[in-house]
């Protein structure tokens, strides 16, 4: 009655949608998410001592990145695109321990390893410094909104670590 082991699976996504730019071109595909979650919850020593530790697989198909980039139009906008595939995985470990009704000791850790499996993205901007991916030259050219043309470079992103993701 102190310990329960756990195993979900869980199948969810987010929708997708459209955004600020000028249509067409301006709508993205909803991002799937497959997560695999097994622990364990624990209290000894009369539920003064809790040991909880779990560890997870995540899988993103059609995984949603938000960045700067030029709109159908050729104007700069703030574009939503469907980056391919993700994983992540990690594990979690919480440790509280309550001495007395007054008192409470905790410690909490988790470690994360995330990675764009399968995602690559064109742009006009011939440096990628947010997520730096590899360049793979130039895909071809766009019209300006001024009705100049630019190159338009593609970058591959697989191998990379998902932004805002730390290891610890």
């Amino acid at each position: 009655q102190d310990s329960m082991a756990y195993l979900t699976v869980n199948r969810g996504f987010k929708s997708g949608g459209v955004y600020s730019g000028p249509a067409p071109g301006n709508t993205f595909e909803p991002e799937f998410l497959t997560s695999f979650d097994a622990g364990i919850r624990n209290r000894f020593l009369d539920n003064t001592l809790q040991l909880n530790f779990e560890s997870f697989y995540w899988k993103y198909r059609d995984y949603q990145f938000t960045f700067i980039n030029f709109a159908s139009n050729g104007t700069q906008a703030l574009v939503t695109n469907n980056a391919g595939k993700a994983r992540l995985y990690g594990a979690n470990a919480d440790i509280i321990l309550t001495p007395t009704s007054a008192d409470t000791l905790s410690v909490a850790v988790e470690y994360l390893s995330t990675k764009f499996t399968d995602f690559s993205y064109t742009t006009p901007i011939a440096v990628d410094a947010q997520r730096s991916c590899t360049s793979r030259g130039i895909a071809g050219s766009a019209t300006l909104a001024n009705g100049s043309s630019v190159p338009i470079f593609r970058f591959d992103c697989s191998g990379v670590q998902l932004a805002r993701a730390p290891k610890w």
